[in-house]
């Protein structure tokens, strides 16, 4: 008679056992929720970024004559200048560096391919807004070329310029527009 009341009694015991396993099971459940809403924003924000075309859009191109002078204001190569105006949809300003990555799209193919234009310098584009950029190479021919002949040899089989910045994921599109011909006062010079 003693042994049974020293016996445990089976509903403590099983109550006991049911707070441990729900407790366990709670456990293993919050640590699998948390781990998976972790990997979940980790993997999210890992995700390659894909390139924004719409970000920055061109209102209008222009293409005009450029020529570089030597030291004595002598002409010593002939190029062009694209001004491009760029209206900026988003509610950020965007920087565009001038180590962007400029490239061209052959009018047969679409292919993209190098250019050997640059962009002048670096733009601030704020928010909302329409800025003029430039982008130009003024050693593309030497001075005895007319400034027609040298647009047509790099440009004339060519739709556009593609404008890549690597580092934010923009991308512009720049239609090769019809060659301005200069008048001897409308030219640009850029002095070495």
């Amino acid at each position: 008679m003693n042994e049974k009341l020293n016996a445990p009694d089976p509903s403590s015991v099983s109550s006991w056992k049911y707070f441990v396993l729900r407790a366990l099971a709670w456990g293993v459940g919050c640590g699998l929720g948390i781990s998976v809403a972790v990997l979940s924003v980790f993997f999210y924000t890992r995700r390659p970024k894909h390139w924004d075309a719409g970000a920055l859009l061109v209102k209008r191109a222009k293409a005009q004559a450029l020529s570089a002078l030597d030291d004595k204001l002598a002409e010593k190569g002939r190029g062009v200048v694209f001004t491009v105006d760029i209206e900026n949809t988003t509610g950020a300003d965007i920087t565009l560096p001038q180590s962007v990555t400029i490239m061209q799209s052959a009018r047969e193919t679409g292919a993209l391919h190098g250019s050997v234009l640059k962009l002048e310098r670096e733009y601030l584009i704020p928010a909302r807004h329409v800025v003029r950029i430039a982008i130009d190479n003024d050693d593309l021919c030497t001075a005895t070329v007319s400034p027609q002949n040298c647009f047509d040899a790099y440009f004339k089989d060519q739709t556009e310029i593609v404008i890549f910045d690597s580092q934010e994921k923009y991308e512009v599109h720049v239609p090769i527009p019809t060659f301005t011909a200069p008048k001897d006062s409308t030219f640009r010079f850029r002095a070495e």
